[in-house]
């Protein structure tokens, strides 16, 4: 059998262990981090596991798991719906330039003392928080 189809091997490779395919050793290069829901329950962890890319599936009902992904999903969400509209992948290294322009010099952050995370690298952070 084609060690690229066995679906042991790809359990091995994504458990992030080490796995041999024929006479190469392959280990995960990407992870996808995922609340386990029902969409990461289907056919997808094998083809997964095939490409090399590791999964973290989180526990079910437990959004503070995965506090960051959640946050950047709501993020996106609320404060960038078009960007879920755009369907040719060539327009998104520009779009994210707007977006990741007005997030980091425009848009205030809670986590940092509501300045934008430019002001706090600038070390500006702390005079904006005392005014």
């Amino acid at each position: 059998m084609d060690a690229r189809k066995d679906p042991e091997s790809a359990r091995g490779r994504s458990s992030g262990s080490l796995t041999s395919l024929g006479s190469t050793q392959v280990s995960p290069i990407l992870l996808a981090v995922s609340d386990n829901g029902a969409d990461d329950r289907g056919g997808h962890p094998g083809f997964m596991a095939m490409v090399a890319i590791a999964q973290h599936l989180g526990r079910p009902a437990t959004p503070t798991d995965q506090a960051w992904i959640e946050s950047l999903n709501g993020t996106i969400k609320y404060e960038g719906p078009h960007l879920t509209a755009i369907t040719d992948p060539a327009v998104l290294p520009a779009e994210f330039d707007v977006v990741r322009a007005e997030y980091n010099a425009q848009r205030l952050h809670s986590g940092i003392g509501y300045v934008t995370p430019e002001d706090e690298h600038t070390g500006n952070g702390p005079a904006i928080r005392q005014a």
